[in-house]
């Protein structure tokens, strides 16, 4: 009776997914940092086609779409995005990099370096999740934490000439409606 309960539970027992390894290191100089990761996935069994970091997160910051970071590099056949969605719980404003196609994406058995990008904001100290790699199907594959930047949201702003030429066109519309009350009082 036991030999048959092992084998039923070794014959329905869901195998353990191996976890894909992301690996990040961060460098500074002059005030910027540089964010470099690799993805290994040589015990992985799910090819990995997008690598997503969250870098605005709800809900203080509304408005999710991230400010660019100052450079950033591509592996060869992977592109970089700015984009603003994720995957629960994994969600905000994302810098993210995509396999232009299914052969770029890392297989199984491989691993990819190449990812990274040039910011002037530090990493953060939160222990959020805030990275996720998707399958070619958009599958989530996993979230994690690793170093990265909490960056400002792109809010537009006015310069200061654009306040001043606002203010003299108000001014302008106040001494015209000045000058034609005087005007009609004069008539």
């Amino acid at each position: 009776m036991r030999k048959l309960i092992f084998a039923a539970v070794l014959l329905f027992a869901k195998p353990a997914v191996a976890a894909v390894v992301v690996s990040s290191s961060v460098t500074s100089l002059n005030g910027l940092y540089t964010y470099n990761y690799a993805i290994d996935n040589t015990a992985g069994s799910i090819p990995v086609d997008e690598f997503a970091i969250v870098v605005a997160r709800p809900p203080n910051q509304p408005d999710l779409t991230p400010v660019p970071p100052s450079s950033f590099t591509s592996p060869a056949g992977w592109s970089f995005n700015i984009a603003v969605g994720g995957t629960d719980p994994v969600s905000g404003g994302l810098w993210e990099w995509q396999a232009l196609n299914t052969a770029g994406a890392i297989q199984s058995g491989s691993s990819l370096s190449g990812f990274s990008f040039t910011t002037n904001v530090a990493p953060t100290q939160s222990a959020l999740d805030n990275y996720f790699l998707l399958s070619d199907s958009f599958n989530r594959i996993q979230i994690g934490n690793i170093s990265a930047p909490e960056v400002a949201i792109a809010h537009p702003v006015p310069e200061p000439s654009t306040w001043a030429m606002l203010l003299i066109g108000f001014a302008g519309i106040g001494f015209a409606a000045y000058r034609r009350k005087h005007n009609s009082i004069a008539a």
